[in-house]
């Protein structure tokens, strides 16, 4: 008997077969009955936690310098749940700089690809929108390495210049490897104290 209670705990069922008894007999499935799936039209918001003082930005989270809480990074792209190892995220905020931290967990670290290519190794990708519509897409690595793309729209030179006012740190410790993040809202032309929306979206690979 085959009690599956959550919709995503079966990722993989190639050359699987299941077997479903029924009163005249039963029948064999090729693949794991689903309830049907409705992905979410509006975008999920986070109200970032506003600090007095910044945290230090170098992938080590020491005492204090984050409050407790945050929220799961519990989402594939389709919207369909992760399951495994937790990833969380903190987004905090202060007059002027918005501020990140990501926590990845490994259960078996020994299996980690820590170099800085995408999609290959592990890393973390954080796509920002400013007032002008102009879409940034940063990523960053277990080594510190930082990366400002132009797949989202942005010029070279506004790529550019993003990544070299936003600070990153990284570091891998056991089985959680660590990103922090400061980026300056002047780049995204929100001014100090300003209270708006700034559309986001973070990926953890």
């Amino acid at each position: 008997k085959l009690d599956v209670y959550q919709p995503d705990a079966i990722t993989e069922w190639d050359k699987n077969l299941l077997f479903v008894r029924s009163e005249t007999g039963g029948k064999v499935l090729e693949d794991v009955p689903r309830k049907p799936f409705t992905p979410r039209q509006k975008p999920r918001y986070h109200r970032a936690t506003k600090v007095a003082a910044a945290p230090a930005i170098d992938g080590k989270m020491a005492a204090d310098e984050w409050p407790s809480g945050g929220t799961s990074l519990g989402e594939r792209t389709n919207q369909r749940s992760v399951r495994g190892a937790p990833t969380s995220v903190k987004i905090l905020a202060d007059r002027t700089h918005l501020y990140i931290l990501s926590n990845v967990v490994a259960m078996f670290p020994k299996q980690r690809k820590l170099g800085t290519e995408w999609k290959k190794d592990e890393g973390i990708e954080l796509v920002l929108q400013d007032k002008a519509k102009t879409v940034y897409v940063l990523r960053g690595f277990t080594d510190g390495t930082l990366r400002s793309l132009t797949v989202g729209g942005a010029t070279e030179e506004q790529a550019k210049a993003l990544v070299g006012k936003v600070v990153y740190g990284a570091s891998v410790v056991d089985k959680i490897w660590r990103s922090e993040w400061s980026v300056p809202l002047a780049v995204l032309g929100i001014n100090p104290g300003e209270k708006t929306v700034l559309p986001f979206n973070l990926t953890a690979y």
